[in-house]
C-alpha cells in the first residue's frame, strides 16, 4: 500500500484513509459471519465513516455489508450511562486502567442487551469488581 500511495503521491487524509481501508479488508473477513452487536462494534469502532463507506461499497459479502450498515445505524454510538464520574462518585473508585475495563464491559453488555437500566449496569459493575477485585 505505501508503494502505492508513493507513487501517486497521495498525501494527508487520503493517504490516511487508504490505510485504513487496507486494515479494514482484513476486519470484513471475520463479518462474513454473523457477529454479537459488542463484536462487530470491537471490529469496527476505530474506523471512520469515510473508511467504513468505502468498505460497504466495496465488499461483496451481504452478511460484512450488512453488518457494516448496522454498525453505522445503531451501533456506533452506543455509551453505558454509567461513565468515569459515577465510578468515583457512587463506586468510591479511584481512577485508572480499571475504568476502561469496566467502561468497555458495560458498552459490550449494552450493545448485546444484557443491560438496559442504570441499576443493570451498577448490578453488572459490581459483580465484575467481585470478580476481578478492584
Amino acid at each position: 500500500m505505501d508503494g502505492i500511495v508513493d507513487r501517486l503521491r497521495i498525501r494527508g487524509d487520503d493517504a490516511a484513509i487508504l490505510h485504513q481501508v487496507q486494515t479494514l479488508k482484513a476486519r470484513l473477513a471475520e463479518l462474513r459471519e454473523p457477529r454479537r452487536p459488542s463484536q462487530i462494534h470491537r471490529l469496527l469502532e476505530a474506523f471512520d465513516e469515510a473508511t467504513l463507506l468505502i468498505g460497504w461499497l466495496t465488499c461483496t459479502d451481504e452478511t460484512a455489508r450488512a453488518q457494516l450498515a448496522q454498525f453505522q445505524r445503531e451501533l456506533r454510538g452506543v455509551e453505558p450511562i454509567i461513565d468515569g464520574h459515577y465510578l468515583r462518585r457512587e463506586l468510591n473508585l479511584r481512577p485508572g486502567p480499571i475504568y476502561r475495563r469496566i467502561l468497555e464491559c458495560l458498552r459490550a453488555a449494552r450493545l448485546d442487551g444484557e443491560v438496559v437500566t442504570l441499576a443493570d449496569e451498577r448490578a453488572l459493575v459490581e459483580r465484575w469488581l467481585a470478580e476481578h477485585g478492584n
